[in-house]
């Protein structure tokens, strides 16, 4: 019998919770060029964050996650500052498409407000624009990568 273990996001004694943070994703704009993609792409969204409370501790980050539907996207796992008090920060992040079946997907966007023992989520804020998955085209694969 084989014991299969996945990987938490979180891991250790950091502690995660969804709480009001002060946060709040309020666009999520995608370049026209990325409405209509297929598997193995990477998506470029611009994202802006609002710092609407009180919340100041400049040693704290972001980090953004994205799903397409029910499916994870890949991410680098970067973290960006968070944005003053009463700011407002763009940031322009990049997902890859996993395999995922064709179809249209609503693409959601959140963001784990990351301290020194502390994780807090901030919630999945849902794009306007609709993601359209395709299959890939013949070729497209040596092409992006520049093989020949």
């Amino acid at each position: 019998m084989a014991i299969i273990s996945l990987s938490s996001p979180v891991a250790g004694n950091t502690q995660e919770k969804t709480e009001t943070t002060g946060f709040s994703i309020s666009t999520i704009t995608l370049k026209p060029n990325e409405t209509i993609i297929s598997p193995g792409i990477t998506i470029t969204p611009i994202v802006t964050v609002n710092n609407t409370q009180m919340y100041s501790n400049l040693n704290a980050t972001l980090q953004f996650s994205a799903r397409l539907g029910n499916v994870n996207l890949l991410s680098d796992k970067k973290e960006w500052p968070v944005p003053h008090v009463g700011e407002e920060n763009t940031y322009f992040l990049r997902f890859t498409i996993p395999s995922i079946l064709p179809g249209e997907y609503q693409l959601n966007l959140s963001a784990i407000l990351i301290e020194a023992d502390n994780r807090t989520v901030i919630p999945y804020t849902k794009a306007k624009t609709v993601v359209q998955v395709t299959h890939p085209k013949p070729g497209s694969g040596s092409r992006d990568c520049g093989c020949s």
